[in-house]
């Protein structure tokens, strides 16, 4: 056993999946969704998160990504605007 660590990100497939009636917001958010991963699948570059897995059953879909230590991305953002004012 590996001792990895990897980023995961749990989607609720009922908010992304119209069920019954039409729901356009619904079927966006799935494109997007399926834009996104499908995108990570084709990039391979030291400066983006790899894809390693997307795991799919009728309620969740479970992305799982390279994992990487350090601050997240809003607190980059934060300090860098904090150091221009």
């Amino acid at each position: 056993m590996t001792k990895e660590f990897f980023a995961l990100k749990v989607l609720n497939n009922s908010k992304l999946h119209a069920r019954g009636e039409y729901s356009p917001l619904k079927n966006k958010a799935k494109k997007e969704v399926t834009k996104e991963i499908e995108i990570m699948r084709r990039l391979s570059h030291p400066n983006v998160i790899a894809l390693e897995k997307v795991i799919e059953d009728d309620f969740k879909t479970y992305v799982i990504m390279e994992y990487v230590d350090g601050s997240t991305l809003k607190e980059v953002i934060t300090q860098q605007t904090l150091t221009l004012v």
